[in-house]
Formats: structure tokens, sequence, C-alpha cells
């Protein structure tokens, strides 16, 4: 019996490291007593996905009609052939991301700390921009930020409004694709 278990054991890490997890989130249904693991037992709220150790090949799935306020930070790295990615589920609004404070992670929704990470199909909104004598200071300020060494991430096909800075890269090889800015987003 014992072996029958180490066996099943081994077999689930081999092809969680094969083909990557999925992981959904839902602010309006989840709980974050839940796994996460599937679309019927999603976490509540996005810090749940900094929480866990992502693999090459993991995917977070935000619900779409969700709104999450606050900072996360993805800090793993996926491969080329396996990009950690984040990205909507469901029908209606794109999942909606803010973080109105400078005091947390300088207004930033989103930081990217690692390699091949994907973001898409999410909806940035009314992250802050900081006001000297009427000018704009930007240093870190974005609502994504991909940090310095975080290389060959992309952005694609999200919303960016009135986010002060919309999207910063301090990375290299980084793609940046069919997003939409409005307002004070540059």
């Amino acid at each position: 019996m014992k072996l029958k278990s180490l066996i099943c054991l081994f077999l689930f890490i081999l092809l969680r490291h094969c083909i990557g997890a999925d992981y959904y989130v839902d602010s309006v249904n989840g709980s974050d007593k839940n796994d996460g693991l599937t679309i019927r037992t999603p976490w509540k709220s996005h810090l749940k996905a900094e929480s866990v150790s992502l693999a090459p090949g993991d995917v977070v799935h935000f619900k779409k009609g969700s709104a999450f306020s606050g900072s996360i930070r993805i800090s793993e790295s996926g491969t080329a052939a396996k990009p950690i990615r984040l990205t909507s589920y469901g029908k209606g609004k794109l999942p909606k991301f803010t973080n109105p404070t400078t005091r947390d992670a300088s207004g930033n929704a989103i930081i990217l700390g690692g390699d091949y990470i994907i973001v898409e199909n999410l909806h940035f909104h009314d992250t802050p921009g900081e006001h000297v004598s009427g000018m704009i200071i930007m240093t870190r300020l974005a609502a994504l930020r991909i940090e310095h060494g975080s290389n060959h991430c992309i952005i694609r096909n999200n919303e960016f409004i009135k986010t002060g800075q919309g999207i910063m890269s301090a990375g290299e090889h980084t793609l940046i694709t069919q997003n939409y800015l409005d307002g004070p987003s540059y």
C-alpha cells in the first residue's frame, strides 16, 4: 500500500513538473480557505497567488468581473517553453487591478521579479502618480512593473486606465504588445 502511495505521489509531482498547475482566483465567489486548483474552488484574494511557489508552466487565472486592490509580486521564473502566465477566465469584464497608495509597493499593482512571465487579458486602473509641484516623478511607479533582471516577459492584451505610468520595464527582451492605455498612462 505504501508503494502505491509513493508511486501516485511521484506521478503527481512528475505531471505537475511536465504540464504546470492551474490556479484560480475569484474575488466575488472565492475563498482563501479553498485550494485554488479548480474553477469550483478558487481563492478570493490575489495575494494567494503570491504565497504559492509558482513553477514553469503554471497559470494563474483571474475571474472576469473580479476586482483586486493592493500589490502582488511574482518572483518565480518560467522557461521559454513553459512560461508562467497571469491571465483571465470566464465571461464579462476583464479582472481589475489597482493599488491606490504609494505606501504599498510604490503603487504597483503587479510586480514581476522573474523571467519568462506572461501577463495578459487584465485591466489596470487608478494607480497613483507622484506629484511634486505639479510634476510627475517616475521612479519605480507603474501599474505593472518588471524589475531589473526579469527578462523575456510578455505583456499583451491588457488595459491601463489612469495609471500614472502603465508599464515600466527594467528587464531585457520584454515584449509589450496589443495593450490599451488611456488617461495619464504612459
